[in-house]
């Protein structure tokens, strides 16, 4: 593993382990010198929790808290990376410490949190106009300071308000859902608004090999089939008449899945056909792939982050075997009991494919009037 956490360059002294560094110096300990990496020596425990939008990440390090320990502050801005080689590290997690505790027992535990944080404290009222959910999305990540990196086009959306009856990441999970997109902090402390990955997997897990535990899930989907209703004429009469009244809502609609429990939503945030079907297909795929869910304890993957796809390979259920898009991961390290990740993922299905929903919805669409 790899720690490091500093101040920023423009922040001046007066953190709670200040004179760490010149006790150091006075028993002869240069912290300075690359002999001794204080958090090397310090670090006992690292858990390291990453989640797809709206759920937020958080990181835990656990240290001993003696003269020999690394200096550290709230706000100090830094990495973790675990591995299995000092040339084969990977990026778990990146952010800021936003909570220090400290024990009579000489230990010292670290809170750290990322954008999501930052996007989850902030509301706003703003409407937005003729923009691209990915527009939005890269404006309340400017509005929080979160860094961004794939954040793909999604939605258009003729007319959508962001009010502050949710907070900044919630909206971006809206947003994901709508375009049928994943949402996310990465390693590296970036917002992703992206599709979920290809047909690759970027790991196999193998039953009796690297698998530790394995559980699957089963539960009926909250809905089967979705009718969703949207507002305006921003279709056939032009992205300017997203305002206008409809008398018919049905070339506004569209319909999606079949079964028994069946759905009527209206969101007025649509104001196109096109927005409508994109975004009926997105929840109804999102809601079937949460009713199948992975449940695996792996030797530590420290690859595998929160819209990573995986694949579950030799386990003795046929169920239990195929790809699964990772909803949420905890990577555990620890110098007592080693290094493990535990995983929950989405299992794909044939039968759940947005390019088959969308087909479904299109079929289900009529022309404005």
């Amino acid at each position: 593993m790899a720690v490091s956490f500093a101040a920023p360059a423009a922040a001046g002294g007066g953190g709670l382990m200040d004179t760490v560094s010149s006790v150091a110096a006075a028993v002869g300990i240069d912290l300075s010198s690359d002999a001794v990496d204080p958090w090397q020596r310090s670090v006992t425990a690292i858990v390291c929790d990453s989640h797809l939008a709206p759920r937020v990440d958080q990181a835990r390090i656990v240290l001993a808290y003696d003269s020999q320990s690394p200096t550290f502050n709230l706000g100090d801005s830094g990495s973790i990376e675990l591995g299995y080689a000092e040339d084969q590290l990977y990026s778990v997690f990146n952010g800021t410490i936003i909570g220090i505790q400290s024990a009579l027992e000489r230990q010292a535990a670290l809170t750290v949190g990322n954008g999501g944080q930052r996007l989850s404290q902030l509301r706003t009222n703003q409407s937005f106009e003729q923009q691209s959910a990915g527009d939005i999305v890269q404006a309340l990540a400017d509005l929080a300071e979160v860094e961004t990196g794939t954040v793909e086009a999604g939605a258009d959306l003729p007319f959508y308000v962001v009010d502050d009856g949710r907070n900044l990441y919630q909206h971006i999970a809206t947003l994901a859902e709508k375009s049928g997109l994943l949402a996310c902090i990465d390693g590296d402390g970036k917002l992703q608004f992206r599709e979920a990955p290809g047909s690759a997997p970027e790991q196999t897990f193998h039953y009796g090999v690297d698998i530790l535990q394995l559980r699957l899930q089963r539960s009926e989907p909250p809905l089967q089939q979705l009718t969703l209703i949207g507002a305006g004429a921003a279709g056939s009469q032009g992205s300017d008449a997203w305002s206008w009244l409809v008398k018919d809502p049905q070339p506004i609609s569209a319909t999606v899945g079949e079964g028994a429990s069946i759905r009527l939503q209206a969101d007025p945030s649509l104001r196109s056909s096109d927005a409508v079907q994109q975004a009926a297909a997105g929840k109804l795929f999102f809601a079937k792939q949460r009713a199948l869910k992975v449940r695996l304890l792996v030797l530590g993957a420290p690859n595998i982050r929160a819209g990573s796809k995986i694949e579950i390979a030799d386990a003795p259920q046929p169920e239990w075997n195929g790809t699964a898009v990772v909803e949420s991961v905890r990577h555990q390290y620890s110098k007592l009991k080693g290094f493990t990740s535990d995983i929950t993922a989405l299992l794909e299905s044939a039968d759940n494919s947005m390019d088959s929903l969308l087909a479904g919805a299109l079929g289900a669409l009529g022309g404005l009037l």
